[in-house]
């Protein structure tokens, strides 16, 4: 199945008048909440292509409050339905091009990304090779987030305390930027080298940050970078509101159990209390049965059971 085969033109006449977007939404990468689109038109205050990204029934749309400079808070609008019933809310939660101050600590991290992963889990997901999947999942490499065409990323534990996230988003200019950047400069001996020169020769990566001691690094940028896609990449769980949605997508509410947001809290915690009850709980928010059993998996491969939260 062709992941483009689908695309769409609408016009929003509510909160930005006069302001075409293209949405691009695959059969495949829908399930993922992988719809994007770039917006450009005749507003002034657009200067520069802008992506949102989509469930089936919800978007964010990042629009520019006014000419874009690195850093600078953009209004966020949501929409329902890609409608007009758009109404603006807070300032963008990354930065663009990213700060390595944006990112949470990557424990926490890891246990968001790791628990919407995890809820998600088939075992006939697991069979795929990675390079044939889409949506979060996780495996032997660490985790992954992919939606087939737009934005992929792998966040890997690399022992003692330290991570590595590495991706791309289309949104990113880093490989496009003239000169060129070095997205490796100053990059400790224990990262995936072989793995990120690999990506790097093949032209595919974005940006890489890595994390040692509690503190989240990457290569210094050029002050002419505008984006290095990790606003469009990963603040939807950088974002704990955006990431406790996720969540509640997969997690059925049931009277005295706690919720999405009190299943999360514990996640980061350290350690999920009453597995077996949360398994119960599960659901496909695209009406497929859940799988029990896969998600146990997942849920111990990420370190969310047990003693603590590994990763």
């Amino acid at each position: 199945m062709d992941p483009f085969a689908t695309t769409a033109k609408d016009t929003e006449t509510n909160a930005f008048p006069g302001v075409d977007f293209m949405r691009r939404t695959s059969p495949l990468a829908a399930r993922a909440g992988a719809t994007k689109a770039i917006v450009w038109g005749p507003d002034p205050l657009i200067t520069r292509p802008t992506y949102w990204r989509a469930s089936a029934t919800s978007f964010w749309r990042n629009v520019p409050s006014g000419p874009t400079t690195p850093g600078r808070p953009e209004t966020r609008t949501r929409c329902r339905g890609g409608v007009s019933a758009a109404r603006t809310v807070a300032v963008m939660t990354i930065n663009r091009p990213g700060l390595p101050e944006d990112l949470p600590p990557a424990e926490r991290l890891w246990a968001r990304w790791a628990l919407v992963a995890a809820l998600g889990a088939t075992t006939a997901d697991e069979r795929r090779p990675s390079a044939h999947r889409i949506g979060r999942w996780i495996d032997d490499d660490g985790l992954h987030w992919d939606d087939a065409g737009c934005t992929w990323w792998v966040m890997s534990s690399m022992g003692e305390g330290r991570y590595v996230l590495y991706g791309e988003d289309e949104s990113s200019e880093v490989k496009w930027h003239e000169p060129p950047v070095d997205m490796l400069a100053g990059g400790p001996a224990w990262l995936p080298w072989d793995e990120l020169r690999d990506r790097l020769s093949g032209n595919e990566l974005g940006c890489v940050y890595w994390y040692e001691n509690g503190i989240w690094a990457r290569a210094p940028y050029p002050d002419t970078l505008d984006d290095d896609g990790l606003d469009c990449g990963m603040s939807a769980l950088a974002d704990r509101a955006e990431a406790v949605g996720l969540l509640a997508q997969r997690i059925a509410p049931v009277d005295g159990e706690p919720g999405a947001e009190a299943v999360l809290a514990q996640a980061e915690a350290g350690r999920l209390r009453d597995v077996d009850t949360l398994l119960a709980r599960v659901r496909d928010p695209d009406g497929d049965g859940p799988d029990p059993a896969a998600v146990a998996r997942a849920l111990a491969r990420g370190g969310l059971v047990g003693d603590g939260a590994a990763g």
